[in-house]
């Protein structure tokens, strides 16, 4: 398995040259394929390899039958997996060719949001947010996000005041967020005295 990490390396180091791309677009289903392979490193190598092709638009379409393999893998056990996908998913959203076969993942992103540090996990939704063709799929995450600001757990209550206050920027998900509204203002008289500042700075960026 150590060759398969080691090509796929040389892969995106060869695609630095233009003139060799015709010959590495066949390598990228062999570089898919180790998306199923066991070893943490094997696949780490081929999320980064797959990254670094799509820089190149001529390799974007090989690349797209990876992005189920990668969502898939933000359910695996491993959470070092799951970040390292996520992370890879946050990266090839940049590449608008790509960003329909991403919109799946969108779910299963908010998903972890219970699992692993909520601020980074929203960090990515407000990231994933700039994309017109993802906001679709993100406004239906904003009903199940809202409801976590009844989480007993008083960061992942902060992470939420503070992505939906990032994603009120985005004018066709206001209507989504509307409802936060009564929940946020109640923080103002229940909340400890952090959670009623925050709560004071959503509302007055939401107001805006």
């Amino acid at each position: 398995p150590y060759y398969r990490s080691d090509s796929s390396h040389t892969s995106s180091r060869l695609a630095e040259y233009k003139e060799l791309h015709d010959a590495i677009i066949p390598a990228i289903p062999l570089i898919i394929q180790m998306l199923n392979g066991r070893g943490l490193s094997y696949r780490s190598n081929a999320l980064k390899t797959l990254s670094q092709l799509a820089e190149y638009g001529e390799f974007r379409s090989a690349i797209i039958p990876a992005i189920p393999l990668i969502i898939h893998m933000l359910n695996d056990g491993d959470s070092s997996r799951r970040l390292h996908a996520l992370k890879t998913l946050s990266q090839l959203a940049a590449h608008m060719e790509l960003r329909n076969a991403i919109c799946p993942a969108i779910p299963l992103i908010l998903h972890m949001f219970g699992d692993e540090d909520p601020s980074y996990v929203l960090s990515v939704l407000v990231e994933l947010a700039i994309y017109v063709e993802l906001r679709g799929a993100i406004r239906r995450a904003i009903p199940p996000i809202i409801h976590k600001l009844e989480d007993e757990d008083l960061y992942r209550r902060l992470s939420v005041l503070k992505i939906l206050s990032q994603l009120a920027k985005h004018v066709d998900l206001h209507d989504a967020i509307r409802s936060a509204i009564l929940l946020i203002a109640d923080m103002l008289e229940n909340g400890d005295a952090t959670l009623r500042l925050a709560a004071v700075r959503t509302l007055a960026q939401l107001s805006d």
